[in-house]
């Protein structure tokens, strides 16, 4: 959920970041043509006024050349007017005037009418001037030329007010609106400013988490090269690579160290490190190595390296190719000491020897002590019976008690060997099982011990019993042997009451039961959970566990006959079936045995 929250954040950040750089694009574009549009206005706004001064000056000299004709006249100095009249300034009045209005037609087109109106005028000066010097002079003539440059005068201020002033007014109109594009231009320039300050904090912000990153991730990255080295020295192999294009080969520490190589005088390099394999590993690792790069193919190797000390290391390297971002092709490969490894398995294999002799010789134990050790104990058994069916009167009173415990000691015997035989059964057990209806085992166990039972009056009563995956005659010979035990541990004068039966729901912690997972939870859901309780003389709990051990009999069995196997036996067949068992002692109470079989294979 938090990689999902961070990953939501990103996208927004991503998408603030996208539009305000979209934002500052358009206002940037907005700015530069509002520029560029104050610039032309400002352009505009020069022309114009230097359009009014140069009018106001060309009418300034219009005017003062008007009033030197009239002083002229007045003052009868017409002789002294030549050169008198300001017609080159008015020239360059206009020629100012029509390059400042060029690009703009209608106000170009009256400049150059002005610049005719202007160009007439200076001809009525030069016509009153030139009638003025007339001989004859003749005043009615010179009279109508003054009233003709009179009402010339009339018509030129007319042209003044009717064209000239529109146009310019008309320009200065244009213009009035540069105060608001400045304003505007000041709103754009801000609003820009505050955007781009958001993007500097947001972009700030962001920069400062990937410092924290960044800096969180160098801190994982040295604990984690920490880490790694520590890993390479517990788990004892060294890492290497080499570029396929440079040939340049790198190392670990460890990797050195494995190597018993001194990191400052030892150049990693194929050629170094192949001196020190062992000479009859040496063929076949250069091999495999050059197959390996000429068909760009993994490799997993096992050789001997001899250390520079003299000592011998079984190594396995392991390799594979890999392309970096810049397109190099790159070997890398961990060297792994399973010199240990290599000694347990040795040792391993000696063991599996010796565990097959002793096999050997448990196989060889179980056939002698199932025929040739039985052969004369039937035949002892067989004399016993002959002498106590012919010759026991003869015998005197000592000889019968000696008599007795030769047969019991016999009998003892045969008990022995057979229990032996049965527990090498269930240690060399195959474990093919197939599906046992307990119930039917239980009734063949009963008719088993028909006879013992009769003999001690014993009441057995069982429910119905699940089907169990298993091996029949050890499934069989574990009902027997529990119900011969608590057959035997009876109390004198009390008939043997003997319960069997199912736990339907159960939930049991077996922490103190007699098994390698002690720690083990089992509930209904998986095992079978049976029963085999008694009222014999029980025991006391400290000894729960012990009573399942070989040849282990207690303190208050001595005067009962056994051989000590008979629980033992039961131990191993439960645990054969992948169950459990364990037992409860209630002295002078009786006894329980609980069973846990698993209900699949």
């Amino acid at each position: 959920m938090k990689f999902l929250k961070q990953n939501k954040y990103v996208f927004l950040l991503r998408i603030a970041l996208g539009i305000s750089i979209i934002a500052i694009g358009y206002l940037t574009t907005m700015f530069f043509f509002q520029m560029k549009d104050l610039d032309s206005s400002f352009q505009s706004i020069e022309n114009t006024n230097a359009t009014q001064n140069e009018l106001e000056n060309l009418f300034s000299i219009l005017k003062e050349d008007e009033i030197k004709l009239s002083n002229l006249i007045i003052a009868d100095d017409i002789a002294f007017s030549k050169g008198i009249f300001s017609r080159e300034e008015a020239i360059v009045a206009i020629v100012d005037l029509k390059q400042l209005s060029q690009d703009k037609t209608f106000f170009y087109q009256s400049i150059l009418n002005l610049e005719s109106l202007v160009n007439r005028k200076y001809a009525l000066f030069e016509e009153i001037v030139t009638l003025s010097k007339t001989i004859p002079f003749d005043k009615e003539v010179f009279k109508d030329k003054l009233f003709e440059n009179k009402k010339f005068n009339d018509n030129l201020y007319r042209f003044l007010e009717d064209d000239i002033k529109p146009n310019l007014a008309g320009l200065k109109l244009q213009n009035e609106n540069y105060a608001e594009k400045i304003a505007s231009a000041r709103k754009t320039v801000f609003i820009l400013a505050v955007v781009s300050i958001l993007i500097f904090l947001l972009s700030y912000s962001k920069m400062n988490d990937n410092l924290l990153i960044v800096k969180r991730i160098n801190d994982d990255l040295k604990l984690l090269n920490e880490t790694f080295n520590n890993a390479e020295k517990i788990a004892g192999f060294g890492y290497w690579k080499v570029n396929m294009e440079t040939n340049e080969y790198t190392f670990s520490d460890n990797l050195y160290r494995l190597l018993e190589q001194d990191q400052k005088n030892f150049k990693p390099n194929f050629e170094n490190f192949v001196k020190y394999i062992h000479p009859d590993d040496l063929e076949y690792v250069v091999k495999t190595d050059k197959n390996s790069i000429e068909n760009q193919i993994p490799t997993s190797i096992l050789y001997r390296y001899i250390l520079p000390s003299g000592g011998l290391k079984y190594v396995i390297s392991t390799a594979n190719f890999r392309t970096n971002n810049k397109e190099e092709v790159f070997k890398i490969g961990v060297i792994h000491d399973v010199t240990e490894q290599f000694k347990k398995t040795f040792e391993l294999e000696e063991n599996n020897k010796k565990l097959i002799a002793i096999n050997a010789e448990l196989e060889s134990f179980n056939n002698i002590a199932s025929h040739d050790l039985q052969e004369p104990l039937r035949k002892i058994q067989m004399f016993i019976s002959r002498i106590e069916a012919n010759d026991l009167k003869a015998i005197s009173d000592t000889g019968k008690g000696y008599f007795d415990k030769i047969k019991l000691s016999a009998n003892r015997m045969q008990n022995l060997m057979i229990d032996l035989v049965n527990y090498t059964r269930t240690v060399k057990s195959d474990k093919i099982f197939v599906r046992i209806d307990l119930n039917q085992v239980l009734k063949n166990v009963l008719e088993e011990l028909e006879i013992n039972i009769q003999e001690t009056n014993a009441k057995i009563t069982f429910k119905e019993l699940p089907e169990i995956f298993g091996t029949k005659f050890q499934i069989q010979q574990l009902f027997v042997n529990l119900i011969s035990n608590s057959l035997k541990y009876t109390k004198p004068e009390i008939n043997p009451e003997i319960q069997i039966n199912t736990e339907e729901s159960f939930v049991d912690d077996l922490k103190d039961a007699v098994n390698e997972m002690s720690d083990k939870i089992i509930t209904s859901k998986d095992y079978h959970k049976i029963i085999v309780s008694d009222n014999g003389i029980g025991f006391n709990q400290e000894y729960s566990q012990r009573i399942f051990q070989l040849f282990r009999r207690l303190e208050t069995e001595i005067t009962y006959t056994g051989t000590g196997l008979g629980l033992a036996i039961c131990k191993k067949t439960v645990e054969n079936h992948n169950g459990f068992i364990k037992a409860e002692g209630y002295p002078n109470i009786g006894a329980k045995f609980i069973i846990y079989l698993p209900k699949e294979l």
